[in-house]
């Protein structure tokens, strides 16, 4: 027969069982020992075995690689000719400790976001209250006063998208998890997002004349890497494209950019675009418009005929309406060279191209007009 056993040393993987042999049943005993397991009734065909030979009646003896944070019961044992005895079964459970976590890596891996994977592994006896990745841009070593993407669930694998992130820039994290002992991290590990396109919008159109025109644009984001040029595509089509556009181009030497449109027509409505490139590829603005403007028109000025006292008739021919419509049109006549429509003598003969007749009404008898 046995006393009643006790635990002690009790750590995360081990423990340390005493007991003492009361009674020999009036025969040698050959061996002593203890059966560990995780079932309340210590099934000793399945439960852990340790055991040695009898030299002394009290006997301890220690169990290692237990688990962590777990329940046992255990039974010490001894044995003569006739069979084994038992002691009263004694529960005890091993030290928990925070949780045992995997970093497993990174992946899908674009310019703003990244895919990351953990595992936790074990939750060493307590429940896990949270886990997630912990990160941060740039080298180093995260923890949960870091940034934190949080990942619900317990033990095994998980994987949570990392968002919102810049282009070409190196970031570092590792996986966490939290239980009543604290909190565990996997290994840090790091990743590189992926250079984005630039951005690129009009700003504004200035000195717009009949044949040319000053465009403006600004790139606001270089993709996490150099902008290698700017320019604008531009045309008489509102489908602009690269290959049969017209385009004006220059190196980048800085966000904000000007450059000039020549050899326009006049009175037409152009279609502009901007664009800048990276060694990610070329992005594109928005698609705005401007109308250059018209020439002067080209006037001939009639021979005058039916002089009278006070009258005569003359006229003119517009020979080309400088690309815009004729809104007025007439004879100016005055007795300095050179008359303009600033002189208070002249006809309004009407809009419109092609030729016409003026009258020139209440002159002065005797006078020469220039007209």
């Amino acid at each position: 027969t046995l006393s009643a056993m006790k635990v002690s040393d009790i750590t995360t993987t081990s423990a340390t069982f005493t007991c003492t042999v009361t009674s020999h049943g009036g025969e040698t005993v050959s061996e002593v020992g203890f059966y560990i397991g995780k079932e309340e009734n210590v099934d000793i065909e399945t439960a852990l075995k340790i055991s040695e030979a009898y030299t002394s009646d009290s006997f301890t003896l220690t169990a290692t690689d237990l688990e962590v944070g777990t329940e046992y019961y255990v039974k010490a044992y001894t044995k003569n000719s006739v069979g084994e005895s038992y002691s009263a079964i004694v529960p005890f459970k091993t030290v928990s400790t925070a949780p045992s976590v995997t970093t497993v890596g990174s992946s899908k891996i674009t310019d703003s976001s990244a895919l990351l994977s953990g595992e936790v592994t074990d939750d060493n006896g307590e429940d896990i209250t949270e886990r997630g990745f912990v990160w941060l841009k740039g080298t180093g070593t995260p923890t949960t006063s870091n940034s934190k993407l949080r990942s619900d669930g317990t033990t095994g694998e998980y994987s949570a998208t990392l968002s919102a992130l810049e282009p070409n820039q190196t970031y570092s994290f590792r996986s966490y998890a939290v239980n009543a002992k604290g909190t565990a991290y996997g290994e840090t590990m790091t990743f590189r997002t992926e250079v984005a396109l630039p951005e690129v919008v009009f700003v504004n159109y200035s000195d717009v004349a009949s044949s040319s025109a000053i465009v403006s644009g600004k790139v606001t984001s270089h993709g996490g890497e150099t902008v290698s040029e700017v320019g604008f595509l531009y045309g008489t089509t509102s489908n602009l494209d690269s290959t049969t556009s017209l385009k004006v181009t220059t190196s980048y030497t800085g966000d904000s950019f000007s450059l000039t449109l020549t050899s326009l027509t006049r009175a037409t409505e152009y279609y502009v675009q901007p664009f800048t490139k990276n060694s990610a590829g070329t992005a594109y603005g928005e698609v705005t418009s401007f109308t250059t403007l018209p020439e002067l028109p080209v006037v001939t000025t009639n021979d005058v005929t039916d002089i009278t006292d006070n009258s005569a008739v003359s006229g003119g021919v517009i020979v080309d309406d400088g690309g815009g419509d004729i809104i007025a049109k007439g004879v100016v006549w005055s007795r300095s060279k050179n008359p303009t429509v600033e002189d208070s003598f002249k006809t309004e003969d009407g809009t419109g191209s092609g030729s016409y007749t003026s009258y020139l009404t209440d002159l002065t008898p005797g006078r020469t007009y220039y007209f």
